[in-house]
């Protein structure tokens, strides 16, 4: 069949030319002669290819779509599960803060994979459900990387967007968390050596925050959210 170096640059030249069926066929060849191979081995494999996939940006990895099957280099989930997980893992053991910092930006691979990201949590010993939040804090605690604070409040804000993309009929957290959520960006963004890019988003949550809490205070005299923003002359985006 090849060796590995073979095996591996067939399977993503046939993916990349659209032949789907064949790498697929080549994928679960590669992954059982990788894990034939010694620890060092696969775990150069690993950091080499999530350098090339999550270092070149701070993103979140999507699990599938157009634009990740087009790119020259792509985690399926297949090669996640069987030779990525087991490197993340003893990493995490070793307090590796660019392998706990990768977990993170994998968010939707363990979000896809209840059964694997269970044992996954298990194995390190993580209670509770995955949480992004935790490894990022987890990574720029060992390390103050700025690339992990870009991907921190870049998680958060989206967090933020979520909880307002409703107005003006309400915000979608109660006044403590949503207070709370605005406190950890802030918290952060004091990190960011690019702060500027922040600040006015976080001022329009503050005030939004604000006005959330006052009505919250106060519902018993407005009908709703919009009233209360109606009576006082509010347009909060």
């Amino acid at each position: 069949m090849g060796t590995l170096t073979e095996i591996w640059n067939q399977y993503n030249s046939t993916r990349m030319a659209g032949d789907k069926k064949t790498a697929n066929r080549l994928l679960p060849v590669f992954i059982k002669a990788l894990q034939e191979e010694n620890k060092d081995v696969i775990k150069t494999f690993v950091d080499d290819l999530c350098y090339k996939t999550l270092e070149s940006d701070p993103v979140f990895l999507a699990n599938n779509g157009t634009e990740v099957s087009n790119n020259e280099y792509r985690i399926q989930h297949p090669l996640f599960r069987a030779i990525i997980l087991p490197v993340l893992a003893e990493q995490y053991l070793h307090n590796s803060a660019l392998h706990i910092k990768w977990i993170g930006q994998l968010e939707q691979f363990f979000y896809s994979d209840e059964a694997a990201t269970a044992a996954f949590l298990k194995q390190i010993n993580v209670d509770g459900n995955f949480s992004t939040a935790y490894f990022l804090e987890r990574s720029f605690r060992i390390h103050k990387s700025q690339h992990v604070v870009e991907l921190i409040l870049n998680r958060t804000a989206r967090d933020i967007q979520y909880y307002l993309h409703e107005l003006p009929v309400a915000v979608l957290a109660e006044p403590a968390v949503f207070a709370t959520v605005l406190e950890d960006f802030s918290h952060y963004l004091k990190e960011y050596q690019y702060k500027e890019h922040w600040l006015p988003s976080l001022s329009q949550w503050e005030h939004i925050g604000y006005h959330w809490t006052s009505y919250f205070n106060r519902q018993q005299d407005y009908s709703n959210f919009i009233d209360y923003q109606h009576k006082h002359s509010l347009q909060l985006l």
